[in-house]
């Protein structure tokens, strides 16, 4: 068994969710009203401040965790923003309120699980094929390129911006790991000149030597500054010199000695690496959902290609620097968390997913058939041996793709993934898969085979 299909283990930290479950769906403008499960106050947007401004309410959440002795009730309150509305026609199935780290402070989050009303679609056309990618290129990232069968043609390029904070989030975590390895050379040091130390200390610091996580250490001292003992002042309590700096931090920093001079620089550093990681990945995410609203909304089936992308990410020891950077773009792109929107949009807009081979379709040229074999991660145009055609290698996966699903239309007479109704009309995989699972257990419950 290769060693990333072994079972992971993930230690618990204090991160998880609470919520509840409506069976059978809840109007969703019932949650303002009082029912058995969760309850929103509510309120108008009022007032002139940047968030009333943006659309947002502040409100409060009840969500019921349980029942007393006497089967009534135990609720559970919290103070929350709503970013959006609930739109006439949504039920609401799940409710949840979800506590995540973000540095060394925590986040809580409410989400819902929502089904909405298929829409009625305006089609440009019925069919676009989307290869998603993590090219960089002079203006931003190429997380994709899109061709319709009418010949419309567009990549999906997220801004410069987003690649050049995730680089300064990764500059503040390397400071962070170079004032951590600094630092523990010099604890250690001191530790091996102590004659007597306390118990939990010495097991806790036996293999501190080959310790490579800052989140370890601070860990360590955290517990060390509950747990003080009699001479660790010498290395634990700040100096003189870091104290004057706190109070004037625009004199140069003194050289990070003592315990109470890392903690608090490090968590500072840390906090700052995850906000900033944050903050792209939430814009980035909402460049997607547009993306993908766009998609479901204007075309009747996505054609996308189907590889897995866990495998493509498994890191190589041996990494030359060009693949490395190939990762570092993956790593910002991130196409999965572009390709499930896609999906999710599809479903909800009644457009159908078709996934064909990704075998070969950057390599196939569209206009004569001849496979190319050329280097696809130094140049993005590529002009084929065979017919003299100069294509973006983007533009000709999407090529490929279209005519992959135009040749299974013409043989079976429908692509893969469409669906349709009693009325005629296109539904989704999702409908018909729910609609046979209810159809057997209706069968079991009537005693047909």
């Amino acid at each position: 068994i290769p060693w990333y299909e072994w079972p992971k283990f993930h230690r618990h930290t204090g991160e998880g969710r609470i919520g509840v479950q409506f069976q059978h769906g809840l109007d969703a403008t019932k949650v303002f009203a009082i029912n058995r499960l969760l309850v929103i106050e509510p309120r108008e947007r009022t007032g002139d401040s940047r968030r009333a401004r943006a659309g947002k309410v502040h409100t409060k959440l009840q969500i019921r965790t349980g029942s007393d002795s006497k089967r009534k009730p135990t609720w559970t309150h919290f103070g929350v923003v709503l970013h959006r509305r609930f739109e006439p026609g949504t039920r609401l199935k799940w409710a949840w309120v979800q506590r995540k780290p973000i540095g060394t402070r925590w986040r809580y989050e409410f989400c819902t699980m929502i089904t909405v009303p298929n829409e009625v679609a305006t089609r440009v056309s019925p069919v676009v094929a989307v290869d998603l990618g993590w090219r960089r290129i002079e203006d931003g990232l190429r997380a994709g390129y899109w061709v319709d069968e009418t010949g419309a043609h567009d990549e999906f390029k997220l801004p410069l911006e987003l690649a050049q904070k995730m680089a300064h989030a990764r500059s503040i975590e390397s400071i962070r790991k170079n004032l951590f390895n600094e630092f523990r050379e010099r604890l250690i040091a001191w530790i091996c000149k102590q004659e007597r130390l306390p118990e939990w200390f010495t097991k806790w610091a036996r293999t501190i030597s080959e310790w490579r996580s800052p989140d370890r250490l601070y860990r360590f001292c955290l517990r060390w500054q509950r747990e003080r003992f009699a001479g660790d002042e010498e290395m634990f309590d700040a100096s003189p010199e870091w104290q004057a700096w706190r109070q004037n931090r625009h004199n140069e920093r003194p050289p990070i000695v003592h315990v109470a001079e890392w903690l608090p620089q490090d968590c500072h550093l840390h906090n700052w690496t995850e906000n900033e990681t944050d903050k792209v990945i939430a814009r980035r995410q909402s460049i997607y959902r547009k993306w993908a609203k766009d998609l479901g909304t204007m075309y009747g089936t996505i054609v996308l290609e189907a590889f897995d992308l866990q495998k493509i990410g498994h890191r190589n020891n041996e990494q030359t620097k060009q693949e490395r950077i190939a990762a570092r773009n993956r790593h910002i792109v991130a196409p999965g968390q572009f390709r499930n929107p896609i999906k999710s949009a599809s479903q909800q807009r009644g457009a159908s997913i078709v996934e064909r081979p990704a075998a070969y379709t950057t390599m196939t040229c569209h206009a004569c058939g001849c496979v190319e074999e050329f280097d696809a991660a130094t140049k993005i145009e590529h002009t084929c041996s065979g017919c003299g055609t100069t294509w973006d290698q983007d533009y000709n996966a999407c090529m490929n793709l279209l005519a992959s699903a135009k040749e299974m239309r013409d043989h079976t007479g429908a692509l893969a993934g469409d669906k349709t109704n009693g009325n005629g009309e296109l539904g989704t995989n999702g409908k018909r898969k729910r609609a046979l699972k209810w159809n057997r257990r209706k069968d079991r419950s009537q005693g047909t085979p």
